[in-house]
C-alpha cells in the first residue's frame, strides 16, 4: 500500500516545517510547497497528495489562499483532494462566506 502523502502550503516556514515533522512522525509523507499560485497548484498536481493543509493567507495579509483553493476545486482531478484551510478567524470566515468548499477549517495554529 502506498504511503499517505500531504502537501503543506503555509505562509510561515517554521510552522510548515513543524507540520511536516508532525506528519512524518506519524508515517505520513509530507511536502512543503512554496511559490506563486500556479507553482502551488502544479506542486499539488505533481505530488498527488491524499490531503492538503492550506493557509488562508499567502503571504501574510493577502488573499492568495483563496485563489489557490479556487484553482484546486475547479480542476476535476485535484478537486477530489480534501483541503483543510488554516488561518485567523477573519480569514476563515471569509472563506466560509465565499463557499470555497474546503473540507474543514482550523482557526489559529495547530498544536504541532
Amino acid at each position: 500500500m502506498p504511503r499517505k502523502k500531504v502537501v503543506v502550503i503555509q505562509m510561515e516556514a517554521s510552522f510548515a516545517q513543524s507540520l511536516r515533522a508532525q506528519f512524518e512522525s506519524q508515517g505520513i509523507a509530507a511536502v512543503v510547497a512554496t511559490g506563486s499560485s500556479p507553482a502551488l497548484v502544479d506542486c499539488v498536481r505533481r505530488e498527488k497528495p491524499h490531503l492538503i493543509v492550506l493557509s488562508a493567507a499567502l503571504p501574510a495579509g493577502s488573499r492568495e489562499g483563496f485563489f489557490v483553493l479556487g484553482h484546486l476545486k475547479k480542476n476535476r482531478e485535484l478537486s477530489r483532494i480534501p483541503v483543510i484551510v488554516t488561518g485567523e478567524t477573519e480569514a476563515l470566515e471569509a472563506h466560509k462566506k465565499l463557499k470555497t468548499h474546503a473540507e474543514d477549517y482550523q482557526v489559529g495554529y495547530v498544536d504541532a
